[in-house]
């Protein structure tokens, strides 16, 4: 093998963790993702966290809203 489909592997096997999960879904729902973190979502993550995570964080948004409107009333 040569040394450079080694490091591909090596990355594939490597995923990230929750808090940069979360970190992530946070920027893009921000619309302020980079470019090399999008990479590293698509070739290192797990859908399943993005998705969970995301319907959280929007959720949470939505519960936020409902507060801050009640609390304004």
């Amino acid at each position: 093998m040569n040394e450079k489909s080694t490091n591909a592997e090596q990355k594939q096997k490597e995923r990230i963790g929750l808090v940069q999960v979360a970190l992530s879904v946070l920027a893009a729902m921000f619309g302020v993702q980079n470019h090399e973190k999008h990479q590293r979502d698509f070739e290192q993550g797990d859908p399943v966290q993005f998705i969970v995570i995301g319907i959280l964080f929007v959720v949470l948004f939505i519960f936020t809203l409902i507060w801050i409107v009640n609390l304004i009333i």
